[in-house]
């Protein structure tokens, strides 16, 4: 198995879709604050809302049976909660792919 990545870009607010093991994520991301949350849909079903973006947290953080991967928050320098000004470099959403 290999990490991956889901691009993100250094703004405040934005919308991200991601195949992430033959599952079509959309997720949502805005600062709130001095806070990042996130908003996510696993194929076409709202799994988690406005979940609190902390280091090493997953956007889906309780049980779903829509959700096959966890998708999580990596601090590249560190073990902050992520800022938008570091999305994309600093902080990045990461999941692992599973072998056919």
């Amino acid at each position: 198995m290999s990490i991956r990545t889901i691009p993100l870009s250094a703004i405040p607010a934005q919308i991200v879709s991601a195949v992430v093991n033959e599952q079509a994520f959309q997720i949502e991301i805005r600062q709130l604050g001095g806070s990042l949350f996130s908003t996510t849909t696993v194929d076409g079903e709202l799994v988690a809302s406005s979940v609190r973006a902390v280091s090493r947290g997953s956007i889906t953080p309780w049980p779903s049976s829509a959700v096959n991967t966890s998708v999580v928050w990596v601090d590249t320098q560190g073990d902050d909660d992520p800022q938008y000004e570091g999305l994309g470099s600093r902080w990045i959403l990461a999941f692992e792919e599973a072998v056919s």
